[in-house]
């Protein structure tokens, strides 16, 4: 009987996996997506005969316990796959932080030093100062020698004295350097210390060998955004489109030389088709209750927003993911909380999002906004989530991520935008039928900083049609634009875009993709070599009192001239007057050479000019209305 027993407690001793081993993983491959990342890690562990369990230390805080995969290679079996977070661990600091640390350390040093030497002098000027005897006091002194001494005295107390100076001056630099130094840190040093995670592997091998593993996970606090330049140098050439992403992460873990893809995909959107609920009519007590809902779901003109994202001690939050909410148009905050994003047509919601905090949406509707402040999170002990896979050979497991399906690849040409000199790399851009990917095959390194980083896609010369637009009622200038047709081809995100002309930069603008059709229209800004003017005709334009009614006559001359040394086509828009009342008529209204459009009262002109040329139009009008009632004319 006590054999059995022993021979049981042997059997359950063996049984037991080995002591964890803390095994070091390196990143090898990051996925980023529109929102959150996918990261691969690869990793070399010897095993021992039985069952062993294997903690990769170290890991992102950030990791969603659901996506996580481990994949073996080897003769042995994958039992259990289960995360942890480790308090015990924090996240290893950047090195950008040792070193500015470590410069702090040197200049402290020093400054001590220095200090120490002006105490010196100080002293020694004080000490000779106060010995003013020469000679002693029973003893006379001559007069040459009064005169080496005070010669003696002087020349010291001013070498003292220009040592002293000097030594404030290296004292006050010292010290404006550590304020510098210490403000970077604090820029450097927002992310909140966090805990690392952990996973925990138990395998069980027959022999001792040496195993290889591929561990993927998803972090959330990492994304995407595209960003454009249009450059248009002639308009008689194909307009220059590059498309480049901004890259950004703070999910704790330095990316450093990874391969780097850009997928358009979201881990976090849903996959289950929405279903219709029945759809009520309500009443509204007031007319003004029903305009007030009737507006928040009308659309806006689109606009640019600006702001400041602050903590809850109101100190500001640099590296913040401000993001339009299910949309691809997306920003990050500057070392000062502040940002600016072009929004497109239509009530919107801003997500702001950043590691240690709780994430926070709002109307964006219209309206800039002074500041948003953002609750810090409490960090809480996750239950251990345990996800078993069982018997793992050399087969991945199947990924729950969308968007990985066959396509067909393109080659294409990239740029990195890390130097003056660009060096052309190979991007390889793969399709699906949800979903498109960029794999950037040269390494790439992402700091967990949440700072953007610009990593140049591709070039496209695009032919576009080119058309210069101007309504001088409103503005006396002329906006070239530029239309694109089978745009879909391009494979474009909505985003910012910044607008080079003939090689000045004109300013941003927003590829609004959703309310683009067929065709996409690009407003390319001011071109200022095209000349628009709107002239009240004086002699043309009166007003005569007859009755009881007042009659108001305007006539405009219209004129655009061409400067530029191409021909251009320009649509010149402007408007007569419309009655709302019944005592109020419009007429004698000409507009010679023009179009109007019914019910609007707007009139266009579609002029092709050649250089240098000038084109004059006139818009004339009658307004007959009450004597006793006032009308706006301009």
């Amino acid at each position: 009987m006590s054999h059995l027993l022993l021979a049981a407690l042997c059997l359950a001793h063996g049984a037991m996996a080995e002591p964890k081993k803390p095994s070091p993983s390196t990143i090898q491959q990051v996925t980023v997506f529109i929102k959150g990342a996918q990261v691969t890690r690869t990793a070399t562990v010897a095993l021992l005969p039985g069952a062993n369990t294997i903690t990769f230390n170290g890991l992102s805080p950030d990791i969603d316990e659901k996506s996580i995969q481990v994949q073996g290679d080897g003769a042995f079996t994958i039992l259990s796959v289960a995360s942890q977070k480790n308090f015990l661990q924090e996240q290893v600091q950047r090195t950008e932080i040792t070193t500015l640390e470590n410069q702090r350390d040197e200049l402290n040093d020093k400054l001590k030093h220095e200090k120490n030497l002006l105490h010196v002098y100080a002293e020694e000027a004080t000490m000779m100062s106060k010995n003013q005897s020469i000679g002693g006091t029973n003893n006379g002194v001559k007069t040459a020698e009064l005169k080496e001494a005070m010669d003696f005295q002087r020349a010291r107390l001013s070498e003292i004295a220009d040592k002293q100076q000097l030594i404030e001056k290296n004292i006050a630099s010292m010290e404006n350097s550590v304020d510098n130094i210490n403000l970077q840190l604090v820029a450097l040093q927002q992310v909140k210390k966090n805990p690392t995670s952990d996973i925990l592997v138990t395998v069980n091998s027959k022999n001792a060998l040496t195993a290889k593993f591929t561990i993927r996970y998803v972090v959330e606090h990492a994304g995407w955004y595209p960003n454009y330049d249009i450059r248009v140098q002639s308009i008689t050439n194909p307009l220059t489109l590059q498309y480049k992403a901004r890259v950004f992460q703070q999910c704790g873990e330095e990316w450093k030389n990874v391969k780097l893809s850009l997928s358009t995909g979201n881990p976090k959107e849903r996959t289950d088709k929405p279903t219709l609920s029945p759809w009520y009519i309500y009443t509204y007590n007031s007319p003004s209750q029903m305009q007030y809902q009737q507006a928040i779901q009308q659309a806006a003109r689109a606009h640019e927003v600006r702001g400041r994202v602050l903590d809850e001690q109101g100190s500001p939050l640099a590296g913040v993911s401000v993001q339009v909410s299910d949309r691809t148009i997306g920003t990050v905050s500057g070392a000062d909380g502040s940002f600016s994003l072009q929004m497109p047509d239509g009530p919107q919601r801003l997500r702001f999002s950043y590691i240690g905090y709780e994430p926070e949406e709002i109307n964006a509707n219209g309206a800039d906004f002074k500041s948003i402040q953002l609750r810090s999170t409490k960090e809480t002990l996750d239950d251990v989530v345990v996800v078993g896979y069982g018997r793992q050979a050399k087969k991945s497991i199947t990924s729950t991520l969308q968007g990985k399906e066959a396509g067909v690849t393109i080659r294409g040409i990239s740029t990195l935008n890390a130097a003056p000199a660009t060096i052309p790399i190979a991007i390889t851009q793969t399709f699906s039928s949800t979903t498109f990917t960029y794999d950037i095959e040269l390494p790439y390194t992402i700091a967990s900083d949440g700072k953007p980083y610009t990593v140049d896609i591709k070039e496209l010369q695009v032919p576009a049609n080119f058309q210069y637009y101007t309504a001088p009622r409103l503005d006396k200038a002329a906006y070239l634009t530029a239309s694109i047709i089978n745009w879909e081809e391009l494979n474009l995100l909505e985003g910012e875009a910044s607008i080079f002309f003939e090689g000045t930069y004109l300013g941003r603008s927003l590829l609004d993709l959703q309310s683009a059709g067929d065709t996409l229209n690009l407003s390319l800004g001011v071109d200022k070599q095209v000349v628009v003017n709107r002239v009240l005709q004086k002699e043309y334009s009166k007003k005569q009192f007859l009755a009881n009614n007042n009659t108001a006559e305007r006539a405009y001359e219209l004129r655009v001239k061409n400067n530029k040394g191409v021909p251009i086509h320009i649509t010149v828009q402007d408007q007569v007057p419309l009655s709302s009342a019944k005592d109020v008529e419009i007429s004698h209204v000409s507009f010679s050479g023009a179009t109007e459009t019914p019910n609007t009262g707007q009139v266009n002109w579609d002029l092709n000019l050649e250089p240098s040329a000038e084109k004059k139009m006139n818009l004339k009008y009658t307004v007959k209305y009450p004597r006793d009632r006032y009308v706006n004319l301009e």
